[in-house]
């Protein structure tokens, strides 16, 4: 798989996994934000990341959330969509620090 490849998989993870996170807090959506990530983890750690992978990597991943944050507005539990993108942004953060730094 090609690094761009691997960089789009893993910020489609990410980017779903951080979705859960903010919007789930049951065992059931922690759980599946967990395998998200773990997958996620997994792929970063097969190469060094540049800071062109990683803004790459940032700009899709964000996508990603507010993409799913968007599709699954029922589950906001009267959370403003701004509030819960500004969570799933700086979870992405923490991913790139503990996994691609």
């Amino acid at each position: 798989m090609s690094r761009k490849a691997q960089l789009d998989e893993m910020a489609n993870l990410e980017g779903n996994s951080v979705a859960h996170r903010v919007l789930y807090g049951d065992d059931a959506g922690l759980r599946e934000a967990d395998l998200y990530q773990d997958q996620a983890t997994k792929t970063s750690e097969t190469h060094t990341w540049n800071e062109d992978d990683i803004d790459y990597f940032r700009t899709k991943a964000q996508g990603r959330a507010a993409r799913e944050l968007k599709r699954r507005e029922e589950d906001w539990d009267g959370r403003t969509y701004e509030s819960l993108e500004a969570e799933a942004f700086r979870l992405i953060e923490v991913f790139i620090q503990a996994q691609m730094r």
